[in-house]
Parts: C-alpha cells; sequence; structure tokens
C-alpha cells in the first residue's frame, strides 16, 4: 500500500472483533504491515492504516481480512522398503494427516543422482513399483496450501535367488553335532524362503520329510547308523521352488590319504608347493620339514603360507634348502593321528640373463632383428614374447632363458626410434646414446623441465662420464653431451611413446595391444595409431595420454559416452 504526499505518517490498527472497533499497533508506522509468524489466534483480524500529512486531510485505507489456515499437516507413516520377486511389483503407502493434500512420487536412479524426477500420473497414497536389479530410490512429496514435506527414501529389490552350497560330505566322530547348510539366501532374507529338509536312504532315489526339518540348517548328531544317508533341502517360496545339493554326514571315518606330497623341483626366487589329500575328520594339518634327510622332522612355525592347509607355500626358496624334506601331520577328530610320505625339495639355481638392453630404427614403421642382441648359448632353450625376433618393431621385447629343470629369467630388449633430433621409447626403457663430437672429457646432462643439469653414475644410468651414456627413461626429457667443458653436442629429445599394435584384440586397456605391454598413462605418453593394424583401437571407457598421433590410414572408435582426454601434459 503506498500513499501520495510530503511528511506522510502511517499508523497501522487492528480489529480483533469483527471491525467494530479498532485499536492502534504498537511500532507498526510503517508504509507495510509485516508479521514474522502467524498463529491460528489472529485468524479473521482486521487491519486498517491512517494516513496523515501536514497538508491533506486525514486517509483511511480499506480494511484487509487475514485469514490463516489450521493446516496442521504431518507425516505419521512412512513408506518401508519393499522385496518382491524379479519382476512382479510392490507397494509403498504413506499416511499423512491434515488438509489440501497433494501427493506426488518421485525417483533417481542410483545412489551418486541428486535430482529427483516427478512419476507421471502417481499421485496418491499409494504408489506401486516392479522389482529389478537397478538402484532406483522413491520418495512421496506431499504439499498443502501451507507447507511440503517428504517421506523417506525406498528401494523395492528382487528377491535373491537362493545360492546351492556345492555337495559335501562331513567326516564327524559319534556324538558329535553338526548343522548342515544347502547354501544362503539374500541378505535379510531367510524369512521370505520355506524350508524342509528330506532325507533319503537308497542312495538318493526317493527322499522323505524329515519330521522338524523346517529351518534354515538341519542339525544333526553323527553316529554310525546314518553314514549312507543323504540329505538335501527343499528350498521355496513365491519367487523360486528348487532342491539343495546332496548333504551327507560320516560317523568314525578314519582319516586317510588320497595324494601324497610329491617331490619338487624349485628354482631360484620362485614359489614351490607341497600339497596333500585327503577323506575322514580331519582337525588340523601341520606341516613338517627334516633338513637331515628324513631323520627326524619339526613342525614348520605359523609364519610360513599355509602352514595349516592342506597345500604348504614355500614363497622364497634359497640353496640351503636343497634335499630338504617336507611332510603333512594330519590330526583327526576322533583322536587319531597319520603323516603323509615325505617329498624331497630339489634346488636349482636359476639361470641369469644378460642385462636388459637397447637398439634403434629410424622410424615408426621400421623393423629389427633383436635376437642378436644376447648370447643364448649355454642355455637349455631360450624363448622371445615376439612371433619374429629378427623382425621385430618398436617397444618393449622380453627374452627367457631355460635351464634343464626348467628354471628361467628374463630380459628385455627396447626398440627405440630415433628419428632426427627425436628418441621415441618406451617408459622405464634403456637407451644408448654416443656422443657426436671427440674431446678429451665428457659430461652427459639431463634436461627434465627445470634446466639441464649434469648427469652421475647411479642405478640405471653408466658412462655419464664417457662418450657413450647407457640411461634409463621414467619420463620425457632432453639429453646432451658437454665435450672439454666448452662443446655441447646436439640435443636429443626424448619422448615416452606407446604405439598401438592391436595384436591381441580391439581393447584399448589391453597391454597386450600396446608396443611396450603397458597401457598408455594418463600423463606422459605420447600414442601413436599406425595404419593397417590387425585390430581397430576401441576406447569402452575413459582414457587419456599426452599426445594422440594418427598416421594416414589410421582410425579408433570411440564409444558413446566415453572420450579420450589429450592432457598434453606429463
Amino acid at each position: 500500500m503506498s500513499a501520495l504526499g510530503s511528511s506522510l505518517t502511517y499508523q497501522w490498527q487492528v480489529s480483533t472483533d469483527g471491525g467494530n472497533n479498532f485499536t492502534n499497533m504498537n511500532g507498526k508506522t510503517t508504509s507495510a504491515l509485516h508479521f514474522d509468524s502467524a498463529y491460528l489466534s489472529m485468524n479473521n483480524n482486521r487491519y486498517r492504516c491512517i494516513i496523515t500529512s501536514e497538508c491533506s486531510p486525514t486517509a483511511i485505507t480499506d480494511i484487509a481480512l487475514l485469514t490463516v489456515k489450521d493446516e496442521a499437516v504431518a507425516i505419521v507413516t512412512q513408506p518401508i522398503n519393499q522385496l518382491a520377486c524379479m519382476g512382479d511389483s510392490a507397494t509403498f503407502n504413506i499416511g499423512v494427516t491434515g488438509t489440501n493434500l497433494g501427493y506426488q512420487w518421485q525417483l533417481r536412479h542410483n545412489p551418486y543422482e541428486l535430482t529427483y524426477t516427478n512419476i507421471a500420473r502417481e499421485n496418491s497414497p499409494v504408489f506401486k513399483a516392479v522389482a529389478f536389479e537397478g538402484y532406483i530410490f522413491y520418495r512421496c512429496v506431499v504439499t498443502s496450501s501451507c507447507k511440503t514435506l517428504y517421506s523417506y527414501e525406498v528401494q523395492v529389490r528382487p528377491i535373491d535367488t537362493p545360492v546351492m552350497s556345492k555337495a559335501e560330505t562331513k567326516y564327524l566322530c559319534s556324538g558329535e553335532q553338526v548343522n548342515l547348510s544347502f547354501g544362503e539366501v539374500g541378505y535379510q532374507q531367510e524369512q521370505l524362503y520355506n524350508y524342509q529338509w528330506q532325507v533319503s536312504t537308497d542312495n538318493g532315489i526317493t527322499f522323505s520329510d524329515v519330521a522338524g526339518g523346517n529351518g534354515f540348517s538341519l542339525p544333526l548328531i553323527a553316529n554310525t547308523s546314518i553314514n549312507n544317508f543323504i540329505y538335501r533341502c527343499h528350498v521355496s517360496n513365491s519367487c523360486f521352488d528348487g532342491y539343495s545339493n546332496f548333504k551327507s554326514v560320516k560317523a568314525d571315518v578314519p582319516v586317510s590319504i588320497t595324494d601324497q606330497p610329491q617331490n619338487t623341483n624349485g628354482c631360484t626366487g620362485s614359489p614351490v608347493f607341497f600339497s596333500v589329500k585327503t577323506t575322514g575328520s580331519v582337525s588340523q594339518y601341520q606341516w613338517e620339514e627334516s633338513r637331515d634327510g628324513g631323520v627326524t622332522f619339526t613342525d614348520i612355525p605359523p609364519g610360513w603360507d599355509n602352514v595349516y592347509a592342506p597345500e604348504l607355500k614355500i614363497t622364497f626358496i634359497t640353496p640351503s634348502q636343497n634335499n630338504y624334506q617336507y611332510r603333512c601331520k594330519i590330526s583327526s577328530n576322533c583322536f587319531d593321528t597319520i603323516y603323509s610320505d615325505a617329498a624331497i625339495l630339489h634346488f636349482f639355481d636359476a639361470p641369469i640373463a644378460s642385462n636388459d638392453t637397447s637398439t634403434e630404427v629410424s622410424c615408426d614403421s621400421c623393423k629389427t632383428n633383436i635376437a642378436g642382441l644376447f648370447n643364448t648359448s649355454g642355455y637349455a632353450s631360450s624363448s622371445w614374447n615376439v612371433s619374429d625376433s629378427s623382425n621385430a618393431g618398436p617397444g618393449k621385447h622380453m627374452l627367457k632363458v631355460f635351464n634343464t629343470p626348467g628354471c628361467f629369467d628374463s630380459a628385455y630388449a627396447y626398440v627405440n626410434v630415433h628419428n632426427a633430433d627425436t628418441l621415441r621409447i618406451c617408459w622405464n626403457a634403456i637407451s644408448l646414446f654416443h656422443c657426436n663430437v671427440s674431446g678429451s672429457s665428457y659430461q652427459w646432462q639431463i634436461n627434465n623441465g627445470n634446466g639441464f643439469v649434469d648427469l652421475t653414475d647411479t642405478y640405471g644410468t653408466t658412462g655419464s662420464n664417457t662418450p657413450d651414456l647407457m640411461l634409463r627413461f621414467t619420463k620425457a626429457a632432453q639429453i646432451r653431451c658437454k665435450v672439454d667443458n666448452i662443446i655441447y653436442s646436439n640435443t636429443t629429445f626424448v619422448k615416452i611413446t606407446a604405439y598401438w599394435t592391436g595384436s591381441s584384440d580391439n581393447n584399448w586397456f589391453n597391454p597386450l595391444n600396446w608396443s611396450c605391454g603397458e597401457i598408455p598413462g594418463y600423463y606422459g605418453t605420447e600414442v601413436i595409431i599406425p595404419s593397417n593394424t590387425p585390430h581397430t583401437p576401441e576406447i569402452r571407457k575413459d582414457a587419456a595420454c599426452k599426445v594422440l598421433i594418427m598416421k594416414p590410414g589410421a582410425s579408433m572408435i570411440i564409444n558413446p559416452g566415453f572420450g579420450l582426454y589429450i592432457t598434453g601434459a606429463e
């Protein structure tokens, strides 16, 4: 409400008797009347304003009626999570008190989506939703003239199909109690199923119900009279009807060994295993070791792997363990103990392959013979991970050398691409450099982005003060040689590069498809896609690289919803 004039004054008045009498309201002397809160006691109050000025006569506004609605809206019954058979619907209900109520059911699709979407035509206190595998959350928005309320968030989840455990026989002593289990059902869904255990006394031909066997598991007391009985559980509800795998209990069956530990050859740095298989009621396995040809055995301490299991693992063997013997002490629940045969560990030194090395080609598609980079004479056999070692392309190639017992060692040959002043290598590859300037003193230098600094001989670096440098790279850099402290060689720009080979399939994230045997990293790796590879690279989730170079005729596939991010960064 506004009034024209100068030096205006305002006085608001209120009437609580239907407009018969008005009284001034303390402090209400501005052109607008404001209440912080409206109360039910103010319902049907009438208000007017007296406006005065020095020049104009007193003006009285029209009377305004205030209506305060009595809407005590509250959610008294929240919807609750529901379970239903896959594809069936479940019903959600919400109970609300109040008047002038409106309902709108909403959904969101996963735990990370914050936005709710209205569900068309779902505007009542009752809502039905179909159960399926997914994360859809529902809630109800309740509105009145004055309020908006939100229900709890709920889901309808499908009732899980029971997972039946494999058939098994439990070996016990007479008088021991055992609980046979058919398997498992979904979390907190045990009460949704009916259980009826059954027994067969004719080797599984016919079954009859076990009296009182209606629980999740079947308790039994082991005795020889039920040794040939077979049990199963009939599990059912409105979604599922099926039988468990067979279960049986055998009492007082002596422990026996069906498979003995075998003599084993072990290689330097490789784990070895000894195993035993048994039947009967085993309470404990304890592996033992003999260092005197089987005269005495001592328990292996628990620090070893699987000391108390049917399979013993010796993670790392040493030459001192040659001809040691290992056996397993097996204790029965029925208080008897048997020992397995002793198996002998034969230790063999693994062959030692040569150190990693590298060679260079002058172009991305060039090939070279790497077979001659290593001397494989004196080994029982050798093999490369490339189909033709005499015609290998850029990348990382592994050589394995074997001795007669089958022990092996490996070495890597890196084929680097040196074109003009650029050297393309795999991450962590070895590169060899020769200074193109002659002199009496040499100092190799590297620039990792903060200026050139002198190299020293450390792990992965040799020849830093000679004409020939060997260096292992983990990131892009610049290399040069300072000769006689005054002359510099040409600078070589080293770039970490991965070539797509597509030798396995079209999956970008398969390391076998890359020249370096590794998936390009998010930073620092330049990717080159040649033409005419066996498989076209396909990106099925977000990927990244520093630089992408597509050769003429090359192609790639990026599936909808995903991207290849070119970072341009180390």
